[in-house]
């Protein structure tokens, strides 16, 4: 997957607004009408500068920009040098657009960042057992469960309870009610 960026200027004989309106309704028709940008783009989408003074932030010189994501550079090909393209969508974006003020560039598929939570592990959740009993608090089950019932619940993902037998209760107090919290002696562990 392929993303083509254009960074837009508008025509200086257009106001921000006539730009806005005229890139959303009338150009993005155009362009998605195309028989090639049908066949070959995948996503489309236009964004609009707000036009606010940011902080510590310099002016921006874009009125918008543009979103295209294809397969691959053979679609992308496909699309722009198009003789449909080049006889409708061209003429339309020379009207109100400044295309040498602009910038395009291509690039490979996104990668998304996110933060992600640790996970708690089996020995993290003995510790907070142990420490919530050593300071005088519950002490959860999973701090007397056996080994081999502590591994089984480490691997279904679910919390860390043992019935007396050493094997995970099938319904019990300590099951979680339908707000998402449990109810029941070890309330709080885990």
């Amino acid at each position: 997957m392929i993303k083509f960026t254009a960074m837009l200027v508008r025509n200086p004989a257009t106001t921000h607004e006539q730009f806005v309106t005229h890139h959303e309704t009338s150009h993005a028709t155009l362009f998605m009408g195309l028989p090639a940008s049908q066949q070959h783009v995948r996503r489309y989408v236009q964004s609009h500068n707000l036009g606010l003074d940011l902080p510590g932030m310099p002016a921006s010189r874009y009125d918008g920009v543009t979103e295209i994501w294809f397969d691959d550079v053979d679609g992308f090909a496909a699309v722009f040098a198009s003789p449909e393209y080049m006889a409708t969508v061209r003429p339309d974006e020379e009207s109100f657009l400044d295309l040498s003020a602009g910038d395009v560039f291509l690039t490979t598929a996104e990668r998304r960042l996110r933060r992600r939570r640790p996970q708690p592990t089996l020995r993290s959740a003995f510790q907070r057992s142990r420490l919530g009993a050593e300071q005088g608090g519950p002490v959860c089950a999973a701090s007397r469960a056996s080994p081999i019932s502590k591994r089984a619940a480490s691997v279904r993902g679910g919390p860390l309870r043992s019935s007396p037998t050493g094997t995970p209760p099938r319904s019990s107090p300590t099951a979680r009610s339908g707000t998402g919290r449990r109810r029941g002696p070890t309330a709080g562990c885990g």
